[in-house]
């Protein structure tokens, strides 16, 4: 969707749902005025500071209200701090409802991973350089990131994978040990059968096999056991899937694949999903960085406020 039509179908779904947009309405006129005739960059890097503003604010707190906000922020310079609100804000509004604006999960997510110096996954921007390459994510991932409306049909067709079943059922199992009292050859042996876990849910990913939301959802769950930012960007767009076919529950898991991404980057999780221990103490939360991002936003991914999950005790 191009940006202007993009910003028209916004303001008609603010007008039809009736929704308070009120300190967003002016930044709409103003956003109109710095693209029109040209694209005025100045006054747009003011806009996106005015925006994740409001967000800190608690002044962006609803889906319509998350996605006006995307739709007001612009990353034509990739810059981090941008990119990653404008994703953010997409996984939020899409949270509340999957079949709205769903194509823009794709741009968002690519202008995501080109802010952080890495390769677009789905091919969103078409540009030359080697800013712009692709390492085009797996075949199963990019049908329903480039077309969602055409993967809901064909996933409404197919009955979730029971091999795909039976591969997270023993990862969770594997999870469901006291780890501290595992010696160092059984924890060696819960690696290698995370390891050949993760090498087969890629291979039904690479040939497509992996279609429901169900597939997605669980395959998700066996690659954020994995290792690296490798691993953990194919755990986020499995959940990205899984949500855009329909699933709610997959909202928390898209919040926790991302915030683990961060950490594996050593940038600072945003929704306050992770905690982690130095092998000795007890488990803590672990730092987060809250420009341009909220209580609301963390609601909508079904997590717990900042000040619920940084209280949070561990047995």
């Amino acid at each position: 969707m191009e940006t202007g039509n993009f910003m028209t179908h916004l303001s008609c779904l603010a007008l039809l749902f009736g929704a308070q947009t009120t300190a967003l309405d002016s930044l709409q006129a103003e956003y109109a005025a710095a693209t029109k005739p040209t694209f005025d960059s100045g006054k747009l890097a003011t806009i996106n500071q005015k925006v994740l503003d409001l967000i800190d604010s608690g002044d962006v707190s609803t889906p319509i209200q998350f996605r006006i906000a995307a739709g007001l922020i612009t990353d034509f310079r990739f810059r981090f701090e941008v990119s990653r609100v404008r994703h953010e804000l997409a996984l939020c509004a899409l949270a509340n409802d999957a079949t709205t604006d769903s194509e823009e999960l794709a741009k968002t997510w690519d202008g995501f991973l080109i802010s952080t110096g890495r390769s677009q996954r789905i091919g969103s921007f078409d540009y030359p350089g080697e800013q712009f390459k692709v390492d085009s994510a797996p075949r199963s991932i990019v049908a329903v990131l480039k077309n969602p409306v055409r993967a809901r049909l064909a996933a409404a067709t197919k009955t979730p994978s029971q091999e795909i079943e039976k591969i997270v059922t023993a990862d969770q199992a594997a999870r469901a040990a006291d780890w501290s009292k595992l010696t160092q050859a059984q924890l060696e042996a819960i690696q290698q059968g995370d390891a050949q876990r993760k090498a087969r849910v890629l291979q039904l990913l690479k040939s497509g096999k992996v279609v429901t939301f169900q597939d997605f959802e669980r395959s998700s769950l066996v690659m954020q056991h994995g290792q690296g930012w490798n691993d953990y960007v194919i755990a986020h767009e499995l959940a990205m899937c899984s949500l855009l076919l329909g699933s709610n529950k997959s909202a928390w898991l898209c919040a926790a694949t991302y915030d683990r991404l961060m950490g594996s980057a050593g940038y600072r999780q945003r929704f306050g999903t992770q905690y982690s221990s130095d092998g000795n103490g007890p488990f803590k939360h672990d730092p987060v960085d809250t420009r341009g991002i909220n209580d609301a936003m963390r609601k909508a991914l079904s997590c717990p406020t900042l000040k619920e999950a940084s209280e949070r005790k561990f047995d």
